[in-house]
């Protein structure tokens, strides 16, 4: 699919959240905003709605933005004051914003169209449906002020996104989490790159690896393989390999499957089968092809699925949680292989891991998920430096902290520690107090945006 990119001014909206499809009204007078608007009267009515991320920044950079906003066609622009504009806009299209390469006299920026993806019709996206029209009729009861039309509108609505983005837009809810909706689930990897993928327990990993590999069902949306769907394309998986724990045991019983024709199946499924790296890897592994799954140890188990994975050589290769089970020898072993594979061949490998700072060096780019939520898809240095702990007494630690994101804090007694993120400057400024700017590592950074408790 092609993609679209456009210049455009940028409106920056503190608190709201405006949605394809939805009208939105919102005052503007802050001057950024008050130019942004003149500037699309003057051409096609247009913007870029995005929402900041504090609602205090009165002049926002593009660090202080969210990336995915809503494209809007400006209906009518009341005067309420002479500082004040009342603005009446209809969301077209919902966008990314790539580069801000304007911030005066209004923020102007590069901005990818995203399209709209029609719902797959499903089972279970109608059940979804029914039971989201139960939970906004109790909603509807409890909260005062919704209207006649609102209410036929969701209950006449059967798309699961535009239901979602309805809703949304017309119910009391924190600009996060209308972020949240407006954003959805943006995935795109790269050729050529080493991808961790982490997060929490329940986070939606596995269930993402399933969907980009076409062993799990999507109520919405699509999954491209160098442009190709990849549900039922055998075309498409042909350059895929997923490989997840094993089962000791089937529905049936123990898993009897002998290791060696595990691996034939194997071999026949992926074009690029490499056996003699195979044969290298199960000596190396000390595996015995004749051994049932079912008598493996878990650290073996994991030892075939790394094997299949190497000696697939298939271009994109994903791996859940391979190092499960494995000693920290052999864990060193793996990682080892993969970089030595990864030079070889070039190809894309993305690993699914709890063990994260272990791993950090391995991965060139890291994928944060968090609720089903991609918290960030960045390259893992880059990432990591926008994060830095500010430590001392309280009341110089705030002042320290004034224009930076505040992630987490701990105190004991009139000693603060706060994690935050921002810039080099920033950073650099926050040093001229008398406060400890320490670096944070990547278990930290997942910590502080994840909040606390076991990465799975």
């Amino acid at each position: 699919m092609e993609t679209i990119t456009r210049n455009i001014p940028v409106l920056a909206l503190r608190g709201l959240t405006a949605f394809p499809g939805q009208t939105v009204s919102f005052d503007a007078e802050r001057d950024i905003s008050i130019f942004a608007l003149d500037n699309a009267m003057e051409n096609d009515r247009r913007l870029l709605a995005v929402t900041q991320k504090d609602l205090s920044t009165a002049e926002p950079g593009e660090e202080d933005l969210y990336t995915i906003g809503t494209v809007c066609h400006i209906l009518q622009i009341i005067k309420t004051s002479d500082t004040t504009v009342r603005v009446i806009a209809e969301g077209e299209s919902r966008a990314r914003l790539h580069r801000l390469w304007q911030k005066k006299p209004f923020l102007q920026a590069q901005a990818e169209l995203l399209p709209e993806m029609a719902a797959r019709h499903t089972a279970r996206s109608e059940a979804l449906i029914r039971r989201t029209y139960v939970l906004f009729g109790e909603y509807r009861e409890l909260a005062n002020g919704i209207g006649e039309d609102f209410a036929a509108a969701v209950l006449d609505c059967g798309d699961t996104g535009r239901l979602a983005d309805l809703i949304a837009q017309n119910i009391t809810l924190r600009h996060q989490d209308r972020q949240r909706v407006l954003e959805g689930l943006d995935l795109t990897i790269q050729p050529g790159r080493i991808y961790g993928l982490i997060g929490r327990n329940g986070a939606g990993k596995t269930t993402l690896l399933g969907i980009l590999t076409g062993q799990n069902t999507k109520d919405s949306g699509q999954v491209t393989c160098d442009g190709e769907p990849v549900w039922e394309n055998c075309r498409a998986l042909e350059q895929i390999c997923f490989s997840r724990e094993l089962q000791p045991t089937l529905f049936s019983g123990p898993n009897n499957q002998k290791v060696r024709y595990y691996l034939k199946s194997a071999a026949i499924f992926y074009p690029n089968w490499d056996q003699e790296y195979a044969d290298r890897l199960l000596n190396e592994f000390q595996l015995e092809p004749k051994k049932k799954i079912s008598q493996l140890s878990k650290g073996q188990m994991s030892m075939v699925t790394i094997l299949i994975a190497l000696a697939s050589r298939a271009p994109i290769t994903i791996l859940d949680e391979p190092a499960a089970g494995l000693d920290v020898v052999m864990r060193e072993r793996f990682y080892q292989l993969l970089l030595e594979d990864f030079a070889q061949t070039g190809r894309t490998f993305l690993v699914s891991t709890h063990i994260i700072e272990e791993a950090a060096s391995v991965f060139e780019q890291v994928i944060i998920l968090d609720q089903g939520r991609i918290l960030e898809n960045s390259p893992t240095e880059e990432l990591v430096e926008q994060f830095r702990y500010i430590s001392g007494r309280e009341d110089v630690v705030d002042q320290a902290c004034a224009g930076l994101e505040v992630l987490s804090v701990q105190q004991m007694g009139r000693h603060k520690t706060a994690a935050v993120r921002g810039s080099d400057a920033q950073f650099r400024q926050a040093r001229q107090a008398d406060v400890d700017v320490s670096p944070m590592n990547l278990q930290n950074v997942f910590v502080a945006l994840c909040g606390h408790g076991d990465a799975q």
